[in-house]
C-alpha cells in the first residue's frame, strides 16, 4: 500500500482544496445573494476536481488491494 501513498495523498489534498473552494463559493453566494459566471465556474471546476480526485483515490486503493490479494494468494499456495 506504500507504493501508491504519494499519489493518494496528492489526490486527497486536491479533494480537500476543492471542498474548501466550494465552501468559499457558498459563502460568497450567501453574502452577495447573486450568482455570477466566475462563481459558477468555481463550483463546476471544484466539483469536477473532487470527482476526478475521488476516482483516482479509488483506483489506487483498488490497485493496492489487488496487489495485497495477489501476495496473499501466492503465500497461501505455498503452504
Amino acid at each position: 500500500m506504500r507504493m501508491f501513498a504519494i499519489e493518494r495523498i496528492l489526490y486527497l489534498i486536491c479533494a480537500i482544496v476543492s471542498f474548501v473552494l466550494l465552501i468559499v463559493c457558498l459563502v460568497f453566494l450567501f453574502q452577495t445573494r447573486q450568482i455570477s459566471v466566475p462563481q459558477l465556474a468555481m463550483v463546476f471546476g471544484a466539483s469536477g476536481l473532487i470527482a476526478a480526485s475521488a476516482a483516482r483515490v479509488s483506483f489506487f486503493l483498488n490497485k493496492s488491494f489487488d496487489l495485497v490479494s495477489t501476495i496473499i494468494q501466492q503465500l497461501a499456495g505455498r503452504s
